[in-house]
């Protein structure tokens, strides 16, 4: 799924819930939980385990390549 299509769908979630604490006096971490249980990969499946990596994988890609400094004095 398309991690911004994910983000807005979390986001929309968490307005909705958040509201719905506020109206039955319901401490917001409980909708925090909620939330988190809901959008999770065995909920609605909005967040999974590729939707993160995606996004750090293009940015290893777009890192050049470096080699590690061997330490001063070794041998």
């Amino acid at each position: 799924m398309d991690f911004m299509l994910a983000l807005a769908g979390i986001l929309l979630l968490a307005i909705l819930f958040l509201y719905i604490s506020q109206v039955f006096k319901i401490p917001s971490i409980v909708s925090f939980l909620v939330i988190g249980m809901l959008a999770g990969p065995y909920g609605l499946g909005l967040i999974t385990d590729k939707t993160g990596h995606e996004a750090c994988d293009d940015d290893k890609r777009r890192a050049p390549e470096t080699t590690p400094i061997s330490a001063a004095g070794s041998g």
